[in-house]
Formats: C-alpha cells, structure tokens, sequence
C-alpha cells in the first residue's frame, strides 16, 4: 500500500469523516432507540431489525447472521464493492484525495486499477455503439427477432441488447472514441489478424451485454443470425481485466438492485440469457443465469452476498446432469439453501413461460424441491428395477439404499431422521437397520463438530473483556497491560491497541472487522462487542480480576517452561540460575492465589 503511514493515517481520516450511521442511512431506513442505532439487515432476509449500528465504537453487527464491520466493510458488503472501490466512494464523500503510491508493489496495482477503468470505459464505449446499430435500419432483422422471441421493447431497452453489424464498425468506433487497440484488445472487444489488421471479436451478431454486480458492462455475448451448423450460435467475450465467465452472473446487477429495494428473498438460477430476459420480463427479477457454466465457488459467494435460498432452474434436459449436482453441492457447501425447480422434459424456462405464463411458472418454482430430496429422487430413478423379479427388486434396493445412506451421512441428526423413513419406505427396510447403518458415523461426526466448535475458556473469556474495556475507552483500563494469547486474533487486537497508544489515536470497536485474522475470528469479535457491563464500579472490578487471573496464567505459564528448561540442562551454574528463577516466580503466584 503507499507508505504504511500515510495509508494509515488516511484511513483513520476517512473513517472519521464517515460516520457509520450517517452512511448506513443513505442506504436504509435507521430508527433510533436510546443511545443505539437499529435498522433491518440487508445480508440476510430480516423481518425485524436486528442490525445493531454502535455510533460510538463506529461499527454495525447483526445480532442474527453475525454480519459486522466497520463503514468500510459496510459499504463494501452492500454495494459488492472491493476494498478499494468502497475507499473510493468514500472518500469521494468526503471530499478526500486516496494517497498516491509510492513502492513499486502499488505502482503495479496502480497500473492493474488503470487498466480495469480503461476496459470499463471501453466496454461502454461499445456497448453504446452496438445499441445504436438495433435502433437503425441495419438492426431492423434483429429487433424483429427479439420481438418473435416474445420480448418486449421495454425488456430489451432495460437489458441493453445491440447488434454488431459488420466486421469493422466497432473497431473505428472505438478509435473516435479515443480508445486506444490495445485497450481494446485486452477488454476482448477487437480481434487482430494475422496481417494486422483488426476487427470486431463479435461481428455480425446479436449482442447481449454482461454487467457485473454494479451495473458496469465488462463483457458481450454474441448469439449469431447464420444458419451455418459449424459456427457456434452463442460466443462470449474471453477473460479479460474485468470479465471472467466463471466469476459472473448474467443479471445479478438486477437481482442486487432488488434487494436494496427490499425485493429480494431468494435467486432464480437459469442457464441461458434469454431464459433469464424472459424471467425478468415475467416479473422474476430475481433470476440470473450461469451463461451455460458448471456453477463455481465464485458465483456462490456472490449469490450468498444478497441472499441465503437459491432455486436452480436449468433446462428439462440437463437437470440430473453430474456436472450440475456438483454446482449443487457447491452452493449448498458455501451456506446457500439449494431447492431443485425441475423443468418438463425438453423445455427450457424461456419456452416454459411463454407457453405457459408466469402464474404456471409460479406453481413450479413451489413444487421445488430440497436439494436432498432432489438427489434422492435421481438415485431412486437410477435403480429402478426393469423387471418386478425378486433378483431385480434385491438389486435396486441394495443399490439404491447404499447410495442414499451416503447421500444422508453429512446431514444433521433431525435431517437424517427425516429421510431414513422415506428410504425405508422406498425400499421395504426397517427404519431400526437403516438408522444403525448411520449411527457410528454420526457419533464421528458429532464428536467432530464438537472439536470444530470453539470453546470459550475462562483465559478467552478474561481476554475478551479486558479488550472490550479498553476498545469501549474504559478509563480504568487506560493502561499498557498486555498478554500474550493462545488466540493469534486477540494476540493482534492487543498489537492494534499498542499502536493506537503510540499514534495518540482512538482505537475502535469497529477496526477490529479490519484485522488481518477478523475473517476467522467472528465468534471471538461477537464476544468483545457484546461484552456483559453492568455498572463503572463492577466493571472495574472487573476488569482487575481478569488482569489478576491473565498475570497469573502468564506466570504460571513462564514457571513451566522454567520447569522444563531445567529438566533438559546440563550446565550447573544455570540450572542454579533457573531455580532461583523458579522461585521468585512460585512465590510470585502464591502471593496472588
């Protein structure tokens, strides 16, 4: 980053001069109650406001999915925004100028940032071009085309299609518009020949622009008028400085803007872009559509930044392909509810809704089904038996239930107990055998997840609220005690604490989210923010017990490496020095049992 302290020092400006509730209410509706700030969280689908906004320490925490942070993080978050696209806006805010970089590790990401503004501008450059050619009498053959597809002038004005109607137009275009070819080439807009000359990657074809989460065009997709088998219908731009395939959703900056408007309960998962058009069109803006990719942890993350269900919609002919139930367990592996909407056979959600309308496609999204009922009903179909012979019979319920007993031990307990009884029922076996074909593995994995589990100890617990006194600026706890942690995120927050005091600068609650180890550490920030104080009086005293309890823990734990240090030397004169150690520091600790 430019040079450490002046980063440091402004970012400790800019946070200053954007109060977390002032920001937090640009974007919703705060109520005020006492000396706290509430107002309903928009990472997850809240009813009732549980988003606590802390003005004093200058952070927020949902009190049900945990979300927390400072007012960087915030806006970050909730605009999916990067780090320093929500320092940006920030400081643009506050009328602030980012610091210049200095080494050459920030010259390159410098150079990295310009470059993706330039692709950014370039794409839009483009994506104007290709718009204007629908509307004129060269794009005539396309908008009819839109139109027979059943979309109507408002849908394609909202999702910016365009035509490319040559090989060359968008190349000169560019150039009028001071683009440079090389931006162009690297925003993959133009291809370059082997005699040198360029021309448009996308001629001749439909455009489809792909907007980020933001709403910014990073990328086209192209679908051709040619009857011609050999030439491929649909063509993406390639990964560029600001497309990856794999790392985008068609309609997401859609789906976002619904959910800042409150619109927004769940994502609708389709494969093509028309399917998703045609979904908005209908009045489903939350679907969105992987483009034709195998769903990846990228567009997972995404997806769980708006919401916490997800309903995959893909056509009839590929629901129950491998690749998809991995997408599946992809999305379900990342914290998402998975529900399956399965198409009619042959049909994609494009010809669904025409044919049928949007009330059929309604019922059908509520027929859907949980992922594991879905991975049931394909393993169950799988092994069907062919004949209604006992060998055949035998066969599919040996087949069947050894593969639904695999489907059902990563679940809980109370899940398993659901599906073990629509196994016995499907294959005539008791739901006693069943249930003891899983009980050793669940045994492992509840011993398991109890090991995950963090365990607050009483050293964790005193830690925790020694660190609460003084980010709350306790002036009992104005002092430089420290301790050295088995937790390395609480060995930082003291390291961050001790700066602060050297920089004479307030250390908050809400920096704590900005700490390299935060990301791991929820449990722990959760502990310190909501610290139990009572009264100054109790919480002093307090405070000086868990300094009392820490000191000792610290003593005691110097007087066993005392004790092992001694066990392993040979040299008299410093065993004897050791000793004496050891001493002073066993009396030490008798003093404060």
């Amino acid at each position: 980053m430019a040079d450490e302290k002046i980063w440091s020092d402004f970012i400790y400006d800019l946070k200053t001069k954007n109060d977390i509730v002032d920001i937090i209410s640009s974007y919703l509706p705060v109520t005020q109650k006492g000396r706290g700030f509430w107002t309903l969280c928009p990472f997850h689908n809240d009813r009732n406001p549980s988003m606590s906004i802390n003005k004093e320490g200058q952070y927020y925490h949902c009190f049900v999915c945990r979300a927390g942070g400072d007012v960087i993080k915030f806006v970050q978050e909730y605009e999916s925004f990067t780090f320093f696209e929500a320092v940006e806006l920030l400081a643009k805010r506050a009328n602030m100028e980012v610091p210049l970089f200095n080494t050459n590790f920030d010259k390159d990401i410098a150079q990295k940032k310009k470059l993706k503004d330039d692709c950014f501008a370039a794409c839009l450059v483009a994506a104007k071009f290709y718009n204007k050619n629908l509307y004129s009498p060269n794009g005539k053959h396309a908008l009819t085309y839109l139109k027979k597809r059943g979309l109507s002038l408002s849908a394609i004005k909202q999702f910016g299609f365009g035509l490319s109607t040559d090989w060359t137009s968008l190349v000169d275009a560019l150039k009028e518009s001071g683009i440079s070819t090389e931006v162009a080439l690297k925003a993959g807009l133009i291809g370059k020949r082997k005699e040198g000359s360029f021309f448009d990657s996308l001629a001749q074809r439909l455009i489809i622009p792909i907007f980020d989460i933001n709403g910014k065009v990073i990328a086209f997709g192209g679908r051709t008028f040619s009857e011609d088998k050999t030439i491929a219908k649909y063509k993406n731009t390639f990964i560029t400085p600001v497309f990856d395939k794999s790392k985008t959703l068609y309609g997401l900056n859609f789906a976002k803007k619904a959910k800042q408007g409150g619109n927004l309960d769940f994502i609708i998962i389709v494969e093509g872009y028309m399917d998703a058009v045609m979904l908005h069109q209908a009045g489903f803006v939350q679907a969105v559509a992987s483009m034709g990719t195998s769903l990846t942890v990228e567009q997972a993350r995404l997806i769980k930044r708006l919401v916490s269900t997800v309903y995959i919609c893909f056509d009839g002919d590929a629901a129950g392909k491998g690749a998809t139930l991995r997408g599946l367990d992809l999305l379900k592996e990342q914290g998402l509810e998975v529900k399956v909407a399965e198409m009619p056979l042959d049909k994609d959600p494009d010809e669904y809704i025409k044919q049928n309308g949007s009330q059929a496609y309604k019922s059908l999204l509520a027929k859907s089904l949980p992922l594991t009922d879905y991975k049931l009903k394909l393993s169950k179909q799988k092994y069907l038996p062919k004949t209604e012979s006992k060998a055949a019979i035998n066969d599919f319920r040996r087949k069947y239930t050894e593969e639904a007993l695999s489907l059902l031990k990563p679940l809980s307990a109370v899940e398993r107990e659901t599906y073990i009884k629509a196994v016995s029922e499907d294959t005539g076996l008791s739901v006693d055998f069943l249930r003891k074909q899983l009980e050793s593995n669940s045994v492992v994995k509840q011993q398991a997840q109890e090991n995950v589990s963090s365990v607050k100890t009483g050293q964790l617990k005193a830690e925790a609220f020694v660190l609460a006194c003084k980010l709350n600026n306790k002036s009992y706890a104005d002092d430089d005690k420290t301790f050295v942690s088995r937790s390395d995120f609480i060995n930082e927050v003291f390291d961050y604490i001790k700066i602060c005091r050297k920089s004479n600068k307030r250390a908050t609650l809400g920096d704590l989210y900005r700490l390299d180890k935060a990301a791991n550490n929820e449990e722990v920030i959760s502990t310190i923010i909501n610290a139990p104080f009572l009264s100054d009086e109790i919480d002093r005293l307090c405070y000086l017990d868990c300094l009392e309890m820490l000191t000792k823990t610290k003593l005691t734990q110097q007087l066993e490496e005392l004790k092992n240090a001694y066990t392993i030397e040979s040299d008299a004169d410093i065993k004897r020095d050791i000793l004496t150690k050891i001493a002073v520091l066993t009396q030490e600790i008798n003093a404060k049992a």
